[in-house]
């Protein structure tokens, strides 16, 4: 799951991603422990262009902090672009200066 969202673009920066995984926790059922594929907004899918097989993206736990499931999208984006710090801050829509102080918390 965290790969699927190191792929999106995140137009709307962080505030996006706080609102995808309110909504992702928002439909989960009374027995539900995991964001799974069927949990997110259509619209965040359809944004990344392509259809997402839910064996291929790892449920996340509900009840994770937003600072660690961050930590973790930034950490995956910076691992796919090699730690290219600048095209790591432009896939996610911030500045340089933003990543690195994220990646220092």
């Amino acid at each position: 799951m965290l790969a699927l969202f190191a792929r999106h673009p995140w137009p709307g920066n962080l505030r996006q991603l706080s609102n995808v995984l309110r909504t992702a926790c928002a439909m989960l059922d009374d027995h539900d422990t995991h964001i799974r594929i069927e949990h997110l907004p259509h619209d965040f899918l359809d944004e990344l262009g392509e259809r997402v097989q839910e064996e291929a993206a790892p449920p996340l736990a509900c009840g994770a902090r937003l600072a660690d499931i961050e930590a973790s999208a930034v950490a995956a984006a910076l691992k796919a672009h090699g730690g290219n710090v600048l095209a790591t801050a432009r896939e996610l829509g911030v500045s340089r200066t933003t990543l690195y102080r994220k990646l220092r918390s």
